[in-house]
C-alpha cells in the first residue's frame, strides 16, 4: 500500500468489544453485580410496578425472559442494533437489519501490502462508505457501497438477505482499481 494511503489515525470500532469493556467497567464500579452473558437470546422484556405503602414510592423492576432463564433487574439496556424491532415492536418502523456486500481474499495478502499495526480503514460516509479490514489470518475483507445497490432505499428493499448485490460488488472493485490497484489481484484471486 502506498504511503499516501496509510493513516495512523484510522481506528476500528468493534461494538461487541466496546459493550464487553463497558460491562467490565460497570461491573467493577458496582462491586460485581453486573454480568455479560454472550450467546443468550432475549425473548421478552416486561416491566412491572409494585406499589409500596406510604411513605415509600412505588418501585419498578424488569423481568427479562431469555434462553437461559429469567433475569430480574431495575434497568435494562437494549443494544441489539438492527434487530431491536423484533424485541421492541414500537421501534420496528425505524430500525432494520441490513447486510452489506462484502468480499474477502481467499489467501493472506502479501506482507509488503500489509499495513503494520493498522487493521482497518474506512472511506466515505453512511451508505456510500467502503471499509477494509485486515483479518487475524492476514486475509483482506472489504465491503460497503450499499447506496449502489439496485433497491437501496426503495420500498421492498431486500438487499439485507442473500449473496450481496452485483452493483455494490462492481463499485468495490472499481474503488480498489482506483485507490489500491495492488490489492485488487488479492481480492479477485
Amino acid at each position: 500500500v502506498s504511503q499516501s494511503r496509510k493513516d495512523s489515525h484510522v481506528a476500528s470500532f468493534w461494538p461487541a468489544k466496546v459493550v464487553k469493556a463497558l460491562c467490565a467497567s460497570a461491573n467493577a464500579a458496582s462491586k460485581n453485580t453486573i454480568r455479560f452473558v454472550p450467546n443468550c437470546t432475549v425473548h421478552s422484556i416486561n416491566e412491572f410496578r409494585s406499589p409500596s405503602p406510604p411513605p415509600l414510592s412505588s418501585s419498578s423492576y424488569v423481568v427479562v425472559e431469555t434462553s437461559l432463564g429469567r433475569v430480574r433487574g431495575t434497568k435494562v439496556i437494549i443494544a441489539t442494533n438492527g434487530y431491536t424491532g423484533a424485541l421492541v415492536p414500537t421501534l420496528q418502523p425505524f430500525i432494520r437489519a441490513v447486510t452489506n456486500t462484502v468480499m474477502c481474499s481467499k489467501a493472506p495478502i502479501p506482507p509488503q501490502l500489509r499495513w503494520g499495526n493498522i487493521v482497518t480503514a474506512t472511506c466515505g460516509k453512511g451508505a456510500d462508505e467502503v471499509y477494509m479490514n485486515l483479518r487475524h489470518d492476514d486475509r483482506l475483507l472489504i465491503g460497503g457501497f450499499r447506496s449502489r445497490q439496485d433497491d437501496y432505499g426503495k420500498e421492498g428493499d431486500s438487499s439485507d438477505v442473500g449473496d450481496g448485490d452485483e452493483n455494490a460488488r462492481l463499485a468495490i472493485i472499481n474503488w480498489l482499481k482506483e485507490c489500491f490497484p495492488e490489492l485488487l489481484e488479492c481480492v479477485n484471486s
